[in-house]
């Protein structure tokens, strides 16, 4: 399928990094759309997009591929707020996807959803990088009427971008296992935060604090919206994780040597074999 045009929706860290590592790829033009005109003409200024002077309504009617790299309201909002090429393949990165697939009705476009498993504490097009994808998985949550061409081309540009691979699943397994490899890893870090003793443990930490709440640093009012818009998956992570929580309180109560070293021993070669599996 030619892909003459691709247009960038949202310039932020992980549309910055798109439009980046995409360059050069079926020797394209690029188009971007963002609210920030700083940012535009930055992009422009580096030579990452086309020169010609476009509306938004232009280059949505002339782009063959959009990535809308946008929050997942503002994303649906933008889909079926506006006018595409018909037929243009349109996909998303959020980090939830039931409600993004249910709530596109824009029957103009073939929308896949898809989702990049990357990113950085940094935010922002000045953030943004074009190996940022290197070596990272692909989520894509295909439709029954999803053309194979487009499914191809997609899968084609996540090659071009570095990722190790892409990923066929479900909206809803893809929500469940994110609500846990993701979200959760937010809430503990979150959750550890807000400790009173953070504010003296500078002089007390050898890393372990650093790196259990790297991700804590975030997008307060994004990360809102993923959570609230994953409740379900995500409060049962957490009802596990308590679980957990209370399994090691008990053994501590009890004076439990051996049932607490039985655990943790059990859960650390869960540990050992989950990244051998990744290696």
């Amino acid at each position: 399928m030619p892909c003459k045009r691709i247009a960038i929706a949202g310039l932020g860290l992980i549309g910055g990094s798109l439009l980046k590592a995409l360059q050069g790829f079926c020797n394209a033009e690029f188009y971007a759309i963002d609210k920030n005109p700083q940012v535009i003409n930055e992009a422009r200024k580096e030579g990452l997009i086309s020169g010609e002077m476009l509306s938004d309504a232009e280059v949505l009617g002339a782009a063959d591929v959009v990535f809308v790299c946008l929050p997942p309201e503002a994303t649906v909002a933008f889909i079926n707020g506006n006018r595409f090429k018909p037929g243009a393949l349109v996909t998303d990165v959020c980090g939830v996807k039931q409600m993004v697939l249910e709530a596109v009705t824009n029957r103009e476009i073939d929308f896949i959803g898809g989702h990049p498993m990357a990113g950085k504490e940094e935010s922002g097009f000045f953030a943004s990088d074009a190996s940022l994808f290197r070596g990272a998985a692909y989520l894509i949550t295909p439709r029954p009427e999803n053309s194979p061409v487009h499914l191809a081309l997609l899968q084609e540009m996540i090659a071009y971008i570095g990722c190790r691979e892409a990923v066929m699943t479900t909206p809803e397994e893809h929500d469940d296992m994110i609500a846990y490899t993701s979200q959760l890893m937010h809430v503990v870090a979150v959750a550890l935060c807000d400790s009173k003793r953070l504010d003296k443990a500078k002089s007390f930490s050898a890393g372990s604090l650093r790196d259990c709440t790297r991700v804590a640093k975030l997008d307060s009012r994004l990360w809102s919206s993923l959570f609230l818009r994953n409740k379900r998956a995500l409060l049962a992570c957490m009802d596990e994780f308590e679980e957990s929580l209370a399994t090691l309180k008990q053994f501590l109560a009890a004076e439990d040597e051996e049932g607490l070293e039985t655990f943790l021993r059990c859960c650390s070669e869960r540990k050992k074999k989950f990244f051998k599996e990744k290696e």
